[in-house]
């Protein structure tokens, strides 16, 4: 259940997991950008990487984050910032969820489509290139 006051995140990375050496190397990737919607306040918030101490505080005082494959990549992403124990934090991957009704991963893209008639607009490989 999602807490009356949550935070969303996405963000997206300056480099591709080809260029840092793999899926464990995640902390490598940096950040290019970080967006959140705050229901709080009702805002969307952009952070760039000279901003990412800010995002990680607001994180850490959030009463609920919710995200897209949070835990095994924003978080992983993050964690090349500073030493914060991600696991603790509270929590919902919409991602984990999906995984554990269906017993498989969707895309982002696939979920859009499927619930919201919409598609993205671009991939985190455009995201690096811009």
């Amino acid at each position: 259940m999602i807490a009356h006051d949550y935070i969303v995140l996405d963000l997206e990375t300056q480099r591709s997991i080809q260029e840092v050496g793999g899926r464990s190397q995640f902390h490598k990737l940096g950040v290019s950008i970080a967006v959140i919607y705050d229901s709080t306040i009702d805002t969307t918030e952009v952070y760039r990487e000279e901003r990412i101490s800010e995002l990680i505080r607001r994180l850490q005082n959030a009463e609920q984050i919710v995200g897209f494959n949070v835990l095994h990549f924003d978080y992983p992403v993050l964690s090349g910032y500073g030493a914060v124990d991600w696991q603790k934090l509270p929590t919902i991957d919409l991602m984990r969820h999906i995984i554990g009704s269906l017993g498989f991963r969707l895309s982002l893209d696939n979920l859009a489509r499927s619930t919201l008639n919409v598609q993205k607009s671009a991939t985190g490989l455009q995201a690096i290139q811009w």
